[in-house]
């Protein structure tokens, strides 16, 4: 009866709309009997996809796109809503379902060679429908519209910036203006929700359309090739051979397995919960780090770790390469072997890109280039001493953000170096003038830190001795006070100095005018601690006092370790300055008060000037351990050149 009733009904939709036979021969249609559990990830897809059209369609409902209301929203679904928490991880875990088994699919057909002749279309709607289920999932990341999801646009759009010609264009496109705001917001939606599902159900559908029209490839067979002129003659033959309907006999497995995808979205879902969502924008905070979700954390890795030398050309081409390398193989191999045994290099491309997303994704996810700023100071047990300076010193690495991003004993960011044994690698004089001048990626504390700060920080990074060694002995340059940053290559013990001639550094062989550049170098040196001696006593404006101050304790570090560079390489330097210099000394000891001010941050400013030509010269045309010393002082000299010029101002 119940046969009778459902005939009836098949027949009256039929006679009415003409789509029961279609879906009752797409159901049927031959496939090859061999086919596999590997064949099951296609269906997958259209699973996760009908998980996300579900909890998207019921997410839409509640969700207010609107840049002052849209955080809020969602921190309502997620705490309010019965079962919103569920239904917000059930939409995240759907996507991220969907996006491993659109990879898992091309791999599965890249590793069976069913891109080649006749389904090279089916490969190509496959890789457009990878790029856009990446693209739908990142649009979804960003209506989250927390600090992270603004500023993860903003990168994007910096990084559209940067292609020749379109690059504003295409950031107003992506922003819908100029700069972010509620219009990105809104636009993001509507890719999100309208645009993107929509590409996407007719890329399926095409995609199915083409599965049907050329049948399902048969697994490969190692020897058998393909060849254009007899391939269809061949899958027509084994279909009538070995074909099975797909409804039961392949269907079963299709069916298992997407009720083990349902059931894990949602087991996932409610073990896990959604994505946590971070504080609301806020445009001032321009420290964000912002991260993607982890489809696509691979990629941030690889930008982080591209050399900024290359990181324009790599934003630009990279995609490109991407994209090109993904629709090559149905254009340059689409007859021949199918077998993965056959085909070595096939497995080797799988092999390297796979194990360096991996890998790369590891890497993202530690975030080593990134400050930690949630790392717990250094323990007392790390400290491992009661002394009272060490303990301060503690207090001031962790006070002043050294811990984001130096490890010491295990506690600590790996943005920088780990400082653990740094007291075996460094004298006291090396660590403090690292922390004065800074680095590549760590800010000069010169002028933000204390003398007596700088002096307890350095003792307990001198502390730092795991194994008990000992650096050679320290030249005491500082005695609390601020040095330049030098960072010969060599370091320069001063017993070496004086020891036997085995001892000492390979003597250079200078030419007369890098001699006299050096001697020149050295007599400036020596004005510049004079001048601000004498600034210290006469200055009236304070400003002037602590630049003075700092060109007394940097420029005498320099000076001191000029004297232990020069006698390395066995050159004698002047013992004092020159008469005119002595001249222009008198003339200002003459000055006071404001007159003297503005006298000394000009004579500051003309020094520098020439100082800065004369150094330039010594680090295009030095050698050795001179042109690194220069090299490192130049840096200084200029920014003690912008603070005279903002002085003058």
């Amino acid at each position: 009866m119940a046969n009778k009733v459902i005939d009836k009904a098949l027949e009256w939709l039929e006679d009415r709309t003409g789509l029961v036979k279609p879906f009752i021969h797409m159901m049927l249609h031959p496939v090859p009997g061999k086919s596999t559990w590997a064949y099951v990830f296609g269906t997958a897809i259209m699973t996760s996809f009908i998980v996300q059209l579900a909890s998207g369609v019921a997410l839409s409902t509640l969700y207010v796109p609107s840049g002052s209301q849209a955080w809020e929203s969602i921190k309502w679904i997620t705490e309010q809503v019965p079962f919103g928490s569920w239904l917000r991880a059930t939409h995240y875990f759907g996507a991220s379902a969907m996006i491993i088994f659109v990879g898992a699919h091309a791999i599965r057909t890249y590793l069976f060679g069913s891109f080649k002749f006749p389904r090279e279309l089916n490969w190509i709607s496959g890789v457009f429908l990878l790029f856009l289920t990446v693209a739908i999932a990142f649009t979804g990341q960003v209506l989250r519209w927390d600090q992270t999801a603004v500023w993860t646009i903003a990168v994007g759009a910096e990084q559209a910036l940067r292609a020749p010609f379109v690059g504003p264009m295409l950031v107003r496109v992506l922003c819908s203006g100029d700069n972010v705001s509620s219009a990105s917001l809104s636009h993001f939606f509507a890719m999100h929700v309208f645009i993107f599902p929509a590409l996407l159900v007719a890329l399926i559908g095409f995609h199915v359309w083409l599965v049907l029209h050329h049948g399902i490839s048969e697994p490969p067979k190692a020897g058998k090739i393909v060849k254009r002129e007899t391939y269809r003659e061949e899958y027509q033959e084994l279909l009538k051979k070995e074909g099975v309907a797909f409804w039961p006999h392949a269907a079963w497995r299709d069916a298992v397995f997407s009720t083990l995808v349902v059931l894990g979205i949602c087991a996932c879902a409610l073990y896990f919960g959604p994505p946590v969502i971070e504080n609301p924008p806020d445009p001032s905070l321009i420290n964000a780090e912002p991260k993607p979700d982890w489809y696509l954390t691979w990629y941030f890795a690889l930008l982080a770790l591209v050399p900024a030398q290359f990181e324009d050309w790599f934003i630009l081409l990279f995609p490109v390469f991407l994209v090109v390398g993904m629709l090559t193989p149905p254009f340059i191999s689409n007859t021949g072997e199918r077998s993965a045994r056959r085909r070595p290099w096939a497995v080797a491309i799988v092999v390297v890109v796979v194990g360096s997303v991996l890998a790369l994704w590891q890497e993202g996810v530690n975030e080593y280039w990134t400050p930690r700023f949630e790392a717990t100071p250094v323990p007392k047990t790390a400290i491992g001493t009661t002394d009272s300076d060490i303990e301060k010193g503690a207090k001031v690495f962790n006070d002043r953000g050294c811990l984001y991003c130096h490890v010491i004993s295990g506690h600590g960011g790996r943005r920088g170096p780990d400082l653990t044994d740094v007291g075996e690698r460094l004298s006291p004089d090396q660590i403090t003038i690292r922390i004065v001048n800074g680095g590549v990626n760590m800010p000069a504390y010169a002028g933000n830190m204390s003398a007596e700060e700088l002096k307890q920080v350095t003792k307990f990074l001198e502390s730092r001795r795991p194994h008990g060694l000992k650096t050679g002995p320290s030249t005491h340059l500082l005695k609390g006070t601020v040095p330049v940053d030098l960072r010969p290559e060599q370091v320069i013990d001063s017993s070496e100095v004086s020891g036997s001639p085995a001892q000492k550094l390979p003597k250079l062989d200078l030419a007369p005018a890098e001699i006299a550049r050096i001697a020149a170098i050295a007599q400036d040196g020596m004005t510049e601690v004079r001048l601000g001696k004498l600034a210290e006593s006469k200055a009236s404006d304070p400003e002037v006092k602590k630049l003075a101050s700092l060109m007394v304790t940097e420029h005498s570090a320099a000076n001191e370790q000029l004297k232990e560079l020069a006698a390395g390489v066995g050159l004698i330097l002047p013992p004092d300055i020159n008469n005119e210099q002595k001249a222009l000394i008198d003339s200002l000891s003459e000055l006071s008060g404001s007159d003297f001010d503005k006298r000394y941050v000009e004579v500051l400013m003309d020094a520098h000037m020439h100082a800065i030509t004369v150094f330039e010269t010594e680090v295009r045309e030095g050698s050795g351990s001179l042109k690194d010393w220069a090299k490192n002082v130049l840096r200084t000299i200029k920014r003690h050149h912008h603070a005279a010029m903002t002085l003058s101002k």
